[in-house]
């Protein structure tokens, strides 16, 4: 009866471990910090609709991208066919409009301000882009504007 009970107290600890290091592996901010290292260019190549978000599909010289999680202003400027240039370690894209050929420089990722508590965030990134994490991630990404890419 007593291994029995020891058994049931190892596995109870074994899964309570296992959640915690889901829950730590969750709120990583590692894909984040991985997406801004990368520098990319490229060209828009589709914008499309799923559950409610939308992702930008974006043709490089060697891959395409999706990318998700964007901030309003860089997701209300983007439309297909524009250029799109993001340096690495930076937060930022530069736009270059396929109308008119208007350039834009725009804040990159919604940076959650929970984020730069983590010990994990880079200590030279704390300051940066500010302007980043001032609008709710869960807005509703310009509508109008995108309501052309929705699925249908």
């Amino acid at each position: 009866m007593k291994s029995l009970l020891n058994r049931k107290a190892y596995l109870t600890v074994g899964v309570l471990i296992f959640f915690m290091i889901m829950i730590f592996r969750a709120n990583s901010p590692k894909s984040l910090v991985e997406e801004i290292k990368r520098p990319y260019k490229g060209y828009v190549s589709n914008i499309y609709s799923i559950r409610g978000g939308y992702i930008i599909r974006i043709k490089t010289e060697t891959d395409e991208l999706d990318l998700s999680g964007c901030t309003n202003k860089f997701m209300c400027s983007i439309d297909v066919g524009d250029v799109i240039y993001k340096k690495a370690d930076d937060n930022y894209v530069t736009i270059v409009k396929r109308s008119g050929g208007k350039i834009i420089e725009l804040p990159y990722l919604y940076i959650n301000p929970g984020v730069r508590k983590d010990f994990r965030w880079p200590d030279e990134w704390d300051n940066k882009w500010m302007e980043a994490g001032l609008e709710t991630c869960d807005s509703c990404y310009c509508e109008e504007h995108l309501e052309k890419y929705k699925f249908k």
